[in-house]
């Protein structure tokens, strides 16, 4: 759901230290709130809360899971986490955004999931991350665990659909794109 400036400012405020966690959280569960009205306005059955507490659909995985340091990766020109460690499942990812959400609406709900090729294809950097994981292979199959555990927690919290965002997976549809990125075996990717 498209996001409103200010809604955007105040997740950048807290990543910078601008805002405590508790600071943002206020404005955030208001925001939120006003995004399900507004679905629900429009006759959306079933309702997200937009996404509006992550800096991006991908970048929450790195915020919420250990192995990752921030800012490493010229991902697509703009700094993304790079893995450097071995993933860890700490916090969760969703799950609280649909506790949330689930509280305020009878409709059904819907989490949104970075799914692991797009992790991989976005956070595995050749030289920082080669240590960890030496191929992004490695790191999409370590990655299921974690998506897997974090899957349950949003289903236990009251979400009735797990969307895995997989954008990328659409390209390698495109055997020039495949041969460019070196991707020979698209079966790998996609029963992962």
């Amino acid at each position: 759901l498209p996001r409103p400036a200010w809604v955007r400012e105040v997740i950048l405020d807290r990543k910078a230290g601008r805002l405590s966690e508790e600071e943002a959280d206020r404005l955030l569960d208001r925001a939120v709130e006003s995004a399900l009205l507004l679905q629900e306005r429009a006759g959306v059955e079933e309702v997200t809360d937009g996404e509006w507490r992550r800096e991006s659909y991908v970048k929450v995985f790195a915020e919420r899971v250990r192995g990752f340091q921030p800012d490493l990766n010229p991902s697509g020109g703009l700094p993304y986490p790079a893995v450097v460690a071995p993933v860890e499942y700490y916090r969760p990812i969703a799950a609280e955004e649909v506790r949330f959400v689930r509280a305020r609406t009878g409709r059904r709900v819907k989490a949104t999931l970075p799914a692991p090729y797009i992790i991989g294809r976005r956070m595995w950097h050749p030289e920082h991350s080669k240590t960890a994981y030496p191929t992004r292979e490695k790191l999409m199959a370590d990655c299921v665990p974690v998506l897997r555990r974090e899957i349950e927690a949003v289903r236990a919290a009251g979400a009735d659909t797990v969307q895995l965002d997989e954008p990328w997976l659409s390209t390698l549809v495109d055997p020039r794109f495949r041969e460019k990125e070196g991707v020979t075996d698209v079966r790998y990717v996609v029963e992962r």
